[in-house]
């Protein structure tokens, strides 16, 4: 899902591409008049009726027109001057020929062809061509001849709309009436593509009535069958306000309407559909706030416009987003944020930075959203605070930016102890932008003692998801200001050993905050290698021996039942994610505590005796087993991961195999414990539901003991299933 995502938006991820002239105009201010042949202007149309086949006579008659394009290239306005009549004729004919028919190369060759005849010869027939053309739209039948005529028409006039704007009304009458009659695709879709020409051409001419046809079959089409017209629709709305006198929407209810009807018509969309109509929603909310607010009549004395304020235009927007929860909806109305904010430009999102920062996090209250439609939103607000105004901002940009997340809700969230669901995930997405910016500033961050000192406070967030989040913020800090990690580390061992000293099994929030220190200490361990003039190898030995001391004394009080089991997890959760760490420091670090590790693994991974398998755990010394045993596969893996073969060798390999092996076996034994937690907690539902409603709900509440266990099993399985795959490399 996720490539799908980044896929869907890497349009807006960079700068629109310049329009690119038609050949036309290419033509006109690159080529030099040169000699042409007379004979490439003829078209033999006896040899054309001697080809047996109607594919023979199509390809003849597209090679000819690719030849005669060539030769009106060269801009030969003497040859050209006495051939035109003929030409205009002949490609007229083309445009009605029912043998062979105008397939979409030959229209779009003849379009070209009359353009070029027009532009380099006499533009006196002009207006004769092009009623001539407006005939044969009402006459043909085949639709491909149709598609030709409406293909013509929208290009020469797109070309030489100036010349023939008198005619450009009576065009788009018949395009509109031949629009509501018909029900091709193709000739719908190539009535917009004509349409959208004509407008850039002459659409100044068009009268205010006959705009309105065009816009009624704009907002018709956001929510035609047809995903095509869809877009079509879009890009024509957009055109008919860039080059129409057509009166814009007076009030926001007005403008609100028609985006509305935009967003509706994302439903059930492609990509080429959201992003045609989000960008022509996001024109709109561009018109909207540079578009004067009505003043009232009453008022006597003038007074300066006012304009809306940007959380209007954003409102409507935000409206949208909590009133729809399909998903094509909210990725478009995602486009249209994106839209929106490229064509303000970068100098508008750095002054409105703190406003933009507030909105995008408010859309994370989305009401309608469920635990996997809250991870999306929070994909959505991540990219366009990174993809769209990330990567866009200045040096100074970024420098506001970072001072804004520190004070504006860092700081904020941590004064005011304001620590909900809503909360966490927007403390959760400002800490991914502040990583992200962070690795963008480097050493040309301003603000280094601040950001350190928030990111301290941080750490011990309520929340396991911002605690690993801002431990990796913490790694980005200073591995662009190397001077902090020894610094760091000290501080966060200092504090593990304070937490360690004020567990409670009663207080869950003391567990919690030992466990939130061990990340950042163990994100910092692995920027060692990297920067190892900052960090003496002493310092990683040292976290080496706490670990593997917390590790023995776990095991050498597991028996006796000393240590509370809640204290227990905690403190080998710590232990193993250290160890974790430290095995990224390579061989040369690995090899020297080698027997060590090799004997912590075989302790954390027993062999499943007979005696085991015969007792009964509960669900929280069942969960306690698998949850042990998934740290120590964690730090397998790594050391599987960061050593070579020089220090694995066969002996190693067979003892890491034995471990391995006993986990399968633990696994297999698993289904045991599950039948065994069920009878239970169906034999305690059944003694408190009457036996009128037991069998009703026994099916409900039996599953959810397993719930928690399960989803530790399936991690177990996986970091089993990394091991081996690496293993075998």
């Amino acid at each position: 899902m996720a490539a799908t995502f980044q896929a869907d938006f890497v349009s807006f991820n960079s700068k629109p591409n310049p329009p690119v002239p038609t050949n036309a105009q290419t033509n006109i201010s690159t080529t030099k008049a040169t000699a042409s042949n007379p004979e490439n202007y003829k078209f033999d149309q006896q040899r054309l009726q001697k080809l047996d086949s109607v594919e023979k006579q199509e390809l003849f008659v597209f090679q000819w027109l690719s030849t005669l394009e060539k030769e009106l290239r060269k801009g030969d306005k003497g040859t050209l001057a006495n051939e035109q009549d003929k030409l205009e004729k002949v490609l007229l004919k083309f445009l009605s020929s029912t043998t062979p028919k105008p397939s979409r190369p030959t229209r779009k060759l003849i379009a070209r062809c009359f353009n070029l005849i027009f532009t380099f010869g006499s533009q006196r027939k002009i207006f004769d061509t092009i009623v001539a053309i407006q005939q044969l739209l009402k006459n043909v039948v085949d639709n491909s001849n149709k598609l030709a005529v409406i293909h013509c028409l929208g290009a020469i006039t797109e070309i030489h709309g100036k010349n023939v704007m008198s005619l450009f009304s009576e065009t788009v009458i018949s395009l509109v009436k031949l629009m509501k009659q018909s029900t091709d695709v193709h000739i719908r879709h190539e009535i917009f593509d004509s349409l959208c020409r004509g407008l850039k051409g002459a659409g100044r001419a068009l009268s205010e009535s006959t705009a309105k046809d065009i816009f009624k079959l704009c907002k018709h089409g956001f929510n035609d069958k047809i995903l095509i017209i869809r877009a079509d629709s879009g890009k024509c709305l957009q055109a008919l306000y860039d080059y129409t006198i057509y009166p814009k929407p007076v009030s926001q209810s007005d403008y609100e309407s028609l985006i509305m009807s935009m967003i509706k018509g994302m439903d059930k969309s492609n990509f080429k559909v959201r992003q045609s109509l989000s960008s022509a929603a996001s024109y709109l909310l561009i018109t909207f706030l540079q578009s004067p607010i009505p003043k009232k009549k009453s008022s006597s004395t003038p007074a300066p416009p006012t304009y809306p304020a940007i959380d209007e235009a954003l409102t409507i927007l935000y409206n949208a987003f909590n009133k729809y929860s399909s998903r094509e909806i909210l990725t478009g109305i995602i486009e249209i944020y994106a839209s929106f904010y490229q064509k303000m430009g970068i100098q508008w999102i750095e002054d409105n930075y703190v406003l933009i920062l507030n909105h995008t996090l408010s859309l994370l209250k989305n009401t309608k959203s469920d635990q996997n439609s809250s991870l999306i939103v929070n994909e959505y607000c991540k990219y366009l605070l990174r993809n769209v105004i990330g990567k866009v901002l200045s040096e100074s940009g970024q420098n506001n930016a970072v001072k804004i997340i520190i004070n504006e809700h860092i700081k904020k969230v941590l004064v005011n102890k304001t620590f909900t669901k809503e909360k966490d995930l927007e403390i959760k997405c400002v800490l991914d932008e502040l990583s992200a910016l962070l690795l963008d500033l480097g050493p040309a961050l301003v603000y280094v003692p601040e950001v350190a000192k928030a990111l301290n406070s941080v750490i011990s967030y309520p929340n396991r998801a911002v605690n690993i989040t801002a431990s990796w913020c913490l790694r980005c800090f200073c591995k662009k200001n190397s001077i902090y990690i020894y610094q760091e580390i000290s501080y966060f061992v200092n504090q593990l050993n304070n937490a360690e000293t004020n567990l409670n099994e009663e207080n869950e929030s003391s567990i919690e905050n030992y466990i939130s220190y061990c990340y950042p200490l163990a994100t910092l361990i692995t920027l060692i290698p990297q920067h190892s003039l900052n960090v003496s190898i002493a310092t990683a030995a040292q976290l080496f021996n706490y670990s593997s001391h917390i590790l023995k004394s776990v095991q050498g009080n597991q028996s006796s039942s000393n240590i509370p089991l809640k204290i227990m997890d905690a403190k080998i959760l710590v232990a193993w994610t250290i160890i974790d760490a430290l095995m990224s420091l390579g061989p040369k670090f690995v090899k020297v505590h080698l027997n060590q590790l090799l004997n912590l693994w075989k302790n954390a991974l027993p062999k499943i005796s007979m005696k085991d398998q015969s007792i009964q755990s509960n669900e929280t010394e069942l969960i306690h087993q698998i949850d042990s045993r998934s740290y120590a596969l964690s730090a397998l893996h790594s050391f599987l991961e960061y050593n070579d073969d020089s220090l694995i060798n066969i002996d190693i390999s067979k003892k890491i195999v034995i471990c391995l092996n006993n986990v399968l076996a633990f696994i297999s034994s698993l289904p045991k414990h599950y039948s065994n937690i069920l009878s239970y907690a169906l034999h305690a539902q059944s003694i408190i539901n009457s036996a009128a409603n037991a069998s009703m709900t026994s099916s409900s509440s039996s599953s959810s003991p397993l719930k928690a266990i399960m989803e530790r099993e399936y991690l177990m399985k996986k970091r089993l299933y990394q091991c081996y795959c690496k293993f075998s490399d």
